[in-house]
């Protein structure tokens, strides 16, 4: 039997959404979509397809047709016109957002497995202040990997409207509360050209070992 798990609660009101098992999901491709990763091996594939499948089921929810969802020259999907979304998945749980571009500009979301994440790479990913408050807690591994998850889903949300790759330390998580939400700080050459951003909330949950966060602008 399939087994459900939603992320709704990661975003507002006008943000529909999917979650599924990556390998509980049967899809199919465009032959567009599956000649842009015909070479990859079989659980990427998987992986993609089952993102895609849930994008479209999200968009259905929208009113929207399918469509190829091809990928753009950075990796991320290629939306119809007037909609805006993200698809993140870790290796176990795949999931999308999407909304209507005239309400929402920017939607992040981002899954991690909470094991997966190495601690080797936190000089690398954290900030001081982020350094400090992971190393201040016995589940240093579990702030670790809900940082990371929670930077990826503000580079989704974010680059595409700041026009510019983002580096980790361009934002910093400045506030992590129990309830399941945290608050980001961008570096001032972002919020000089996007000042109605200059600070951030996005929202994180975790289930079974896996961290999943969401942003909406």
């Amino acid at each position: 039997m399939e087994k459900k798990l939603t992320i709704q609660s990661l975003f507002t009101d006008g943000v529909v959404t999917e979650c599924c098992l990556v390998e509980e999901k049967e899809y199919e491709l465009y032959p567009e979509e599956r000649a842009s990763i015909q070479s990859a091996v079989a659980k990427r594939q998987q992986e993609f397809g089952a993102g895609r499948s849930c994008a479209r089921k999200a968009m259905a929810k929208l009113g929207i047709k399918e469509t190829p969802l091809l990928k753009k020259t950075d990796g991320s999907p290629e939306w119809p016109a007037g909609i805006v979304g993200a698809i993140s998945h870790s290796t176990t749980w795949c999931g999308a957002a999407v909304a209507r571009r005239k309400y929402i500009c920017g939607i992040g979301l981002d899954i991690e497995t909470i094991d997966r994440v190495s601690i080797r790479i936190a000089r690398k990913i954290l900030t001081p202040l982020e350094m400090e408050w992971v190393n201040a807690s016995e589940e240093a591994q579990k702030r670790l990997a809900l940082l990371f998850s929670a930077k990826e889903t503000i580079f989704k949300c974010v680059a595409p409207i700041y026009g510019k790759r983002l580096g980790f330390h361009d934002t910093e998580i400045t506030h992590v509360t129990e309830e399941s939400s945290f608050e980001v700080k961008l570096d001032k050459k972002i919020s000089a050209v996007m000042p109605y951003c200059s600070t951030l909330t996005g929202r994180y949950f975790i289930h079974e070992g896996e961290v999943f966060t969401g942003m909406v602008l």
